[in-house]
């Protein structure tokens, strides 16, 4: 038919009933396909509603007996007629028009996925796009196992189902269903992120199977299931043979000793189960690593609803986000999360981007400035001019770039080697502790002592505390690229600092205040709190100045605020501020009115400061000495040294002597950070333990081949950055050791003869399991910090 239906046409079923007409059902106009949606979803009998825009049709399904099925059907059409009552808008889930569709009702409940059973914490679900593609039911799977509440959640394609396991407490159905529901909305796949392989335990729970049939029934079994350890272990077994050879006592051989202590004293059941809890903690991390890294693109992407759209009438209506093009207009006001990358077209407000643009303040936005999906509203409305939507944000590429990095940690040979080196300190001591065993007990007691697991603490801590970092890390507005890039930065105390525009910017400070009000500290103290929503280079010159004097800065209410002034509500007085925010390097002023009356002017002026003295000031009390290159004149590099405050410093330096320069530091052993731009030579990339690229506003779309990159043009996140890398190693260790209490209380039971290596392994699993839950704990943490509230900040 394709619009070209003049009439409609109407097939009437049992339970059905079957409505063409290309008019509405085309999907060339969304507002009539809505409006026709809310007015038949709103009948309580109605089961489901399909739209079929390549059918110009839509499929009603209803569940009526036949003795008011004429009543209802009458009620039907007066709804379609616009009589009854239609369900809110904002209850219809979102949708791609273009595409068919199906609402179903569950209650007051519209949904696209059909509610098959919910009891005792188990939903089953089935919506059709699990049938057509697999990266339907992988979205659908992740959009949910990071949702607070749910234990698990596996969608099978042969039947288009999706189970999902949850804690009632917590979570609740409607809340399941809307977030299965984003995925959908906005395409079926998800991001194209590389997964780890997941830990096969086909033949681990072979092995358990065979010992626990040896042991009780067939003892034959019994010397099958050694062999078949043997053999799965073998490579581990050849290492050992390498480790000793070389005189080292490391994770190999004690797993090795392990092995053979318990085939020697028949306890294979004990062993078998052992490497069962290996190898099933190294696949639920590796899973956690997974979840987590869609998890944070889902953080990272904005998912608004709907958004302020604006016709060309200028009236604000409420539409969905995915129907939204470049060229629309929106509007966002105080609380908004902006759902798209545009321009400001009219109005002014604050916004909260760090984790976007690296501002490490609130910014206010005026017409012709940028703003991001993603960004928060503080204070203020704008106006916004579509510019990109949907993975074309920087926000997408942010989180994609996020997510591959935590994906990526499972296979980081950095990472591997951190975790061998933690379990390798444990060795000596355990074997230490088995072979007094030997000599004072037997190989029961060894085989006790050696069940100690100290491997999957180590292997459970360091991908999930490092997950956990990255994470923080683009909080302060530095992207981690490479997962090892933390824990190389901390073994490096050496910065090379390539001369850049950004290291030219000179810091902004209040100057002259002619005030007609002696009490100039009142005075600007009141100007302080106000100028919190400048937005700009003088709020921080304005809190400085008060810092300086002991003033503490309060925020006042704020009024109204435009392009050039800024009006707030201070007790019960007015007060106004007036003039243009600065541009680029140039000085600034305000002119200062309380109650309609003009009562200072304040002057600001460039400091002879750069901007970023104060990053690597911050860089040299983490114990970091800095060396300034640059292939400027000697003496132009020495002044600009001097006002970075950086000792070290080289001019006239070409790219090729910079890269024998950091040769030169590689053969002295010293492990230098390189701070550049994103377009780094490899060679230097090459010499460089960890670098580090300002991006500004680059687009992170293309291939940025550093390590770290600074999403703004300021130095200040590279000092949060050091904090953060020495907190990883102090807080890796630190939950290491929530294992120490249950491995020791294997050697006591052990040596009191109380443990056999079955019991022993018990009390091994407790001390993974508090890793794990350390661990855990921090990553929730660190997604509470990440999702509060935007504020001001200075």
């Amino acid at each position: 038919m394709n619009g070209s239906v003049l009439k409609p046409k109407i097939s009437l079923g049992a339970d059905s009933i079957r409505i063409e007409d290309g008019r509405i059902f085309a999907g060339t106009d969304p507002q009539l396909l809505r409006c026709f949606a809310r007015r038949v979803l709103g009948l309580a009998e109605l089961r489901s509603l399909a739209l079929l825009p390549g059918e110009d049709a839509a499929l009603i399904r209803f569940e009526v007996d036949a003795a008011h099925k004429k009543a209802f059907l009458a009620r039907l059409s007066a709804a379609v007629g616009g009589q009854g009552q239609a369900i809110a808008d904002s209850a219809l889930p979102a949708w791609r028009v273009s595409e068919a569709v199906t609402f179903h009702r569950h209650g007051d409940l519209i949904s696209t996925w059909e509610i098959l059973g919910d009891s005792r914490g188990k939903l089953q679900l089935r919506h059709p796009g699990i049938l057509q593609d697999p990266a339907f039911g992988l979205a659908a799977e992740q959009a949910l196992r990071g949702l607070p509440g749910v234990k698990d959640a596996s969608a099978i394609r042969s039947s288009g189902k999706l189970w999902v396991s949850y804690d009632g407490r917590i979570v609740t159905p409607a809340a399941l269903l809307r977030a299965v529901e984003r995925p959908a909305a906005h395409g079926s796949s998800p991001m194209a992120v590389p997964q780890a392989k997941p830990v096969d335990l086909t033949v681990a729970n072979a092995s358990v199977g065979l010992a626990t049939v040896g042991e009780l029934v067939l003892p034959l079994a019994t010397p099958v299931c050694a062999g078949l350890l043997v053999v799965t272990n073998f490579g581990m077994l050849r290492e050992a043979g390498q480790q000793l050879r070389r005189g080292k006592f490391g994770t190999p051989v004690w797993t090795t000793a392990l092995l053979a202590c318990s085939i020697v004293s028949g306890q294979v059941l004990a062993y078998a189960l052992t490497d069962w809890s290996f190898r099933y903690w190294s696949r639920r991390w590796r899973k956690d690593v997974a979840t987590h890294s869609q998890a944070l693109a889902r953080e990272t992407i904005p998912a608004p609803e709907q958004a302020r759209f604006l016709s060309t009438e200028g009236i604000e209506v409420m539409t969905p986000v995915e129907q939204l093009t470049p060229g629309h207009a929106i509007g966002a006001a105080e609380g908004d999360l902006i759902p798209v990358d545009g321009r400001v077209i009219e109005g002014s407000a604050l916004v909260h981007e760090t984790h976007l643009s690296g501002a490490a303040t609130s910014v206010r936005k005026i017409p012709g400035d940028a703003v991001y999906a993603g960004s928060t509203v503080i204070a203020g409305r704008i106006q916004i001019e579509v510019e990109r939507t949907g993975q074309e944000t920087r926000a997408a590429q942010i989180a994609q770039s996020m997510a591959r990095t935590v994906a990526a940690i499972p296979g980081d040979p950095a990472l591997n080697q951190r975790s061998i080196a933690l379990v390798d300190r444990t060795v000596p001591p355990t074997l230490a502790a088995a072979g007094v065993g030997l000599v004072v007990g037997d190989l029961f007691t060894v085989g006790a002592i050696l069940h100690q697991d100290w491997l999957s603490g180590a292997e459970l801590a360091v991908p999930l505390e490092t997950s956990r970092d990255i994470k923080l890390a683009a909080g302060r507005g530095a992207l981690i690229l490479n997962p090892s890039a933390l824990q190389r930065f901390h073994e490096s105390k050496f910065v090379v600092l390539e001369d850049q525009p950004a290291l030219r910017l000179r810091a902004l400070d209040l100057g002259a205040m002619r005030s007609r009000i002696p009490e100039t500290d009142a005075l600007l103290q009141h100007v302080a709190g106000a100028g919190l929503y400048l937005g700009d280079e003088r709020s921080a010159a304005l809190a400085r100045a008060c810092a300086e004097r002991g003033l503490v800065v309060r925020q006042p209410e704020l009024q109204a605020m435009d392009a050039d002034s800024v009006t707030v509500r201070d007790g019960k007085h007015r007060i106004v501020l007036r003039g243009a925010k600065p541009v680029g390097d140039t000085t600034a002023h305000l002119e200062v009115e309380i109650d309609g009356t003009a009562v200072a002017e304040l002057e600001f002026r460039r400091a002879a400061r750069m901007q970023a003295a104060e990053a690597v000031t911050r860089l040299r009390r983490h114990g970091f000495q800095v060396f300034l290159v640059s292939d400027q004149p000697e003496a132009e590099t020495a002044a600009l040294a001097q006002q970075l405050g950086v000792e070290l410093h080289s001019g006239d330096l070409s790219v090729e002597r910079k890269t024998l320069f950091l040769e030169g530091l590689r053969r002295r052993d010293v492990r230098p950070v390189w701070i550049g731009n994103s377009r780094t030579s490899p060679a230097l990339r090459e010499h460089a333990h960890v670098t580090v690229a300002l991006a500004g506003g680059a687009d992170l779309a293309d291939d940025v081949a550093v390590d770290i990159v600074l999403l703004g043009e300021s130095l200040e996140p590279l000092a949060d950055i050091a904090a953060l890398s020495a907190e990883n190693r102090e807080r890796i260790v630190k939950t290491c050791r929530t294992a120490m209490i249950p491995n020791l209380l294997c050697i006591v039971g052990a040596f009191a003869g109380l443990l056999n290596g079955i019991t022993a392994g018990i009390l091994a699993n407790i001390a993974v399991y508090n890793v794990y839950r350390s661990a855990k704990a921090s990553l929730r943490a660190s997604a509470a910090s990440r999702n509060q509230p935007a504020r001001l900040t200075v």
